[in-house]
Parts: structure tokens; sequence; C-alpha cells
């Protein structure tokens, strides 16, 4: 694993990305994680557990190279980093995320982040990987930039914390194309330490239910002993390769 550091250009602080990659072959399909921390190796993951991505993306036949862009370390300043629509939180004592905050670390993301790691490539394919709070982001970056990714895998989405905005954007924007969204949730997930063991699955079968009746496409699969954590995000993962 490799790590930079990328100074952005409207975001206001560094950003932290690991990187993996196979030049064995041309470099065509390239994988961005975003939250990523806990995306390559145990011993730098922030509970000693992390997705393991490489040892999946060895198995395939191809040359790719992997991304994973760090969260703030706060959970103030992840939330800032990662929600497209204000989010109350009252675990973080009624804070309001800055949403401004956002568009710049997503107008970064677009305009250096992607070309930063692409500019001597030629893909062909691009995916966008995210988990829990990070699949509000994708959701986002999908109606904003519908043909940019190749597809997307959405892990135990959070998608209870902005159930409104989230259809008010897919309803203000049915004429696009997404691509191809597949979602994964557990039966045994938890949200802030309280047995949720429904509130994922449901949120997450509502999104793959409108986007069925809205004509895009979509998988949804639902793992009773799925947990939320990176265990089961990483049999996700594996699962997300078969598929695509």
């Amino acid at each position: 694993m490799k790590r930079i550091t990328i100074i952005p250009k409207n975001y206001p602080n560094p950003i932290i990305c690991d990187y993996e990659f196979n030049d064995k072959l041309p470099i065509t399909n390239v994988y961005y994680f975003l939250d990523g921390q806990n995306i390559f190796k145990d011993k730098e993951a922030t509970f000693g557990r992390s997705l393991r991505v490489n040892k999946h993306l060895k198995k395939l036949d191809q040359g790719y190279l992997a991304v994973a862009i760090h969260s703030e370390k706060s959970d103030k300043g992840r939330f800032n980093m990662y929600s497209p629509y204000p989010l109350s939180n009252t675990y973080l004592n009624d804070f309001i995320n800055d949403t401004s905050l956002y568009a710049n670390f997503i107008d970064d993301f677009i305009n250096t982040i992607i070309p930063t790691f692409e500019h001597n490539l030629k893909v062909a394919k691009r995916y966008l990987i995210t988990s829990s709070l990070a699949c509000l982001t994708s959701l986002d970056l999908t109606i904003k930039y519908p043909t940019l990714f190749t597809s997307v895998a959405l892990f135990s989405p959070a998608f209870f914390l902005a159930d409104n905005d989230i259809y008010f954007s897919l309803e203000n924007m049915k004429d696009i194309k997404l691509p191809k969204q597949y979602i994964f949730v557990g039966k045994k997930e938890f949200s802030d330490d309280i047995y949720d063991n429904l509130l994922y699955v449901n949120t997450a079968t509502k999104f793959y239910n409108y986007l069925l009746r809205n004509k895009q496409k979509a998988s949804l699969v639902i793992n009773k002993n799925g947990h939320h954590n990176e265990a089961t995000w990483e049999r996700y993962f594996s699962r997300f390769l078969n598929m695509i």
C-alpha cells in the first residue's frame, strides 16, 4: 500500500489517499473507495479490521488501481466531508454539518483527486464503493455525474439519515440514467449502539424498489447475518466483484 497527501484547491484540509495497483497488465479499471481509511491493511484500520480489498482484486485477470480516500478523523469533520444534505445529529450535541464543505470536497474529488491518479491511464471502467454515511455521497455523485462511474457499490447504506432529501433529489432528476447500483445490507446492523436490525434493510429496500420503478438498474443483496462492519463489507466486496 502506498499513501499520498493531496492538497486540494477548494476543500480546506489536506486529503489523505491510500492506493494499490497491478500494472502487470495495462491499468484500465479504477476502484474508488470513499471514507476509505479501513480499506487495505488491518494494521492501518481504525478498529483493527480492513476490507482487505487487494486480496480480492489480485484474483482478477486485469490491471487495476484501487484508491481509498480517507475521511476527516473527527465525527463532525466526517459529516461535513461526506453528507450532501444537512443532518441534525443529536449524538454530536445537535451538530448540523456544513454542506458547503461537502461541495468543496466533491469538487476536489472530481477535479483534483481523480485527475491526479488517472492522468497517465486509459480508463475503461471506473467503480465507486462506499459504505454507511458515504453512500449518501455516492448517490449524490451519481446524480450529478451519471456517466462518470460504470457502477456503484453501496454497503449498508445509511439512507435513513436523509430519507426525504434523497427522494427529493431523485424526483428532480428523473430523466437521467444512473450507473447500476449494487446494494448490500444486513439484518444485524447497528447504528450508534442501538440495535436497528431492520432500519438499514427497510430503507435500502425502499431505495431499491424506487430505482426499479423508475427503470434504473439495481441489485439488492440482503444478508441475514450481515453486520455493520468491515468483515461483512469484505464479503460484500468479493460478491460485488463477482457480480460485475
